[in-house]
Parts: C-alpha cells; structure tokens; sequence
C-alpha cells in the first residue's frame, strides 16, 4: 500500500461520517455510513457491527482510491439552512391551511410540526454522537441507541463533542 493511499484510509476513518446501525430481527446490528454507498458492517453489538464497518471502510477507500474516484467529504449539517420548497396539491394544501387557522397556528409550524411527526412515527433516527476511528461507544450512548429501538445515526453534532443527542429534525 502506498504512503499516499494509507493517508487517505486515516483520514477516511477519522472523518466525523454518519454512521447507520439498524437492530436486526436476529438480533444483530447492521451498520452503513450514510454517505459512502457499499460500505457496510455487521455484528452481534453496536461495537463490533462499527468495528465491522470501519473494515469495510478501510476496504472501500482503498478499491475506490485504485480505480482512481475521489472519496466524497463527510455530510456538513450546517448546509442543511431548514428552509425547503416542495409542492403539494392545491387541495392537501387548502386542508393544511384550515386545520392550521383551527389549531390557532401558522402553516409552516403545522407543516414543520406534520414532518416531524411522520419522521418520528416511521421509526426514524436519532443523531447521537460522531465516531472517529478506533473510538468506543460509551455505555450512555449504547443504551440510549438501544432505548430508541437502535435505529440510528451516529454522526456529528453542532460542535463536534461527543455524547450529546438531537433530534433528526432539529437539523
């Protein structure tokens, strides 16, 4: 392996990624980063599916780096501004606005409060903390990802500390 490939393998794992564990049916975790596609984990625990997947990661850096791709920077949430633009029909629309003048609020806190709602009912993901090459999840951080149903993310928060928790929708 040359010097140049080995740097960016380092790197690679200690870049603040977003990592994915699902709890599997077996009772084994599976684990993906989120912006990397094909780099994937398993393993009985939520460690040893992370030590997984940071093999996997080693592996995919290095194929990626022989067939000469750039490996993609890790997801930056502060890109993420909260504004979004979509369309809805004109008539889910009219109904969005009626239930938010009954409710006594505006339409965008009914929208925000409605796609918070339907993340949250669908089993989404909790952000928990990043992890960085070799780095163990504390006791705290298990237990919370298993109280959650141990779907989740593992990934940067607002200032980088580890162990803190947000919600997927504050982003």
């Amino acid at each position: 392996m040359k010097a140049g490939q080995k740097k960016a393998i380092q790197a690679a794992l200690a870049a603040p990624y977003h990592r994915l564990f699902i709890k599997e049916e077996d009772g084994g975790y599976s684990a993906s980063i989120v912006e990397l596609p094909g780099v994937y984990g398993s393993g009985d625990s939520i460690d040893k599916a992370n030590e997984a997947l940071e093999d996997g990661l080693r592996d995919w850096v290095a194929l990626e780096l022989q067939r000469g791709h750039e490996i993609p920077e890790p997801l930056d949430v502060e890109a993420f501004s909260g504004r979004l633009t979509f369309r809805i029909p004109p008539t889910l629309h009219y109904k969005a606005w009626v239930l938010a003048q009954l409710e006594g609020i505006s339409l965008n806190r009914l929208l925000s409060d409605a796609v918070a709602t339907q993340i949250g009912m669908l089993g989404r993901h909790q952000v928990v903390a990043p992890v960085y090459s070799g780095q163990q999840l504390s006791a705290g951080e298990i237990m919370l990802a298993q109280a959650a149903g141990m779907q989740g993310i593992i990934g940067p928060d607002h200032t980088g500390s580890v162990g803190s928790t947000k919600d997927v929708a504050s982003y």
